[in-house]
């Protein structure tokens, strides 16, 4: 992620749509507060890291409706910095019928405005997922509606891979088992 100035950050307007598509990338300063972590864990499939990766895009919408308010969809494509590695894996489930990254997603409403028709304001999530794209890199597709301005919207995703080479020499912990769950276990480091 290079310098960013995100005080300046240019609202991009779409004037009476039904949808829009925007594609950011941190490392053309569409994402602010960029971080991952790996955490060392004996988890399915042999995966032995888990890795989180939190952030805020900067969506930067502005819906402008010339009549009436209305509810357009977005697709929001935020390519984050996390790569794996050539050497690594990453673990995917087969869901109707298509390989797909083992993740949990979560995005929140971050930044928004209601100032065009305040009694008629609509901003929402419809979904979001994780996947790697050809380069390797953590890619997040987010679905959103949207009547008025949003801003910004918060993420963080976490998934299980499989290092080829373990860095860590740590001994293993024992979590305590959750009531109806089955024990895991973390390395500490």
């Amino acid at each position: 992620m290079g310098d960013c100035d995100f005080a300046f950050t240019l609202l991009r307007t779409f004037q009476d749509v039904g949808g829009f598509q925007i594609r950011l990338d941190t490392d053309q300063c569409g994402v602010e507060s960029h971080r991952f972590c790996e955490f060392p864990i004996e988890g399915p499939d042999g995966a032995n890291r888990l890795v989180i990766v939190t952030g805020v895009a900067v969506v930067a919408v502005d819906l402008d409706w010339s009549d009436e308010p209305r509810v357009a969809l977005g697709d929001v494509w935020i390519k984050t910095d996390y790569v794996v590695r050539p050497n690594d894996q990453y673990i995917t489930d087969i869901i109707e019928g298509k390989t797909q990254l083992r993740q949990t997603t979560y995005v929140a409403l971050a930044s928004i405005g209601g100032d065009d028709f305040p009694d008629a304001v609509t901003l929402g999530i419809d979904f979001a997922t994780a996947d790697i794209d050809s380069a390797r890199r953590l890619q997040l597709h987010v679905r959103v509606r949207a009547s008025d301005p949003l801003y910004r919207v918060s993420y963080q995703t976490s998934f299980l891979i499989r290092k080829a080479q373990p860095q860590f020499d740590s001994p293993i912990f024992q979590l305590p088992p959750a009531p109806g769950l089955d024990s895991g276990r973390i390395r500490g480091f």
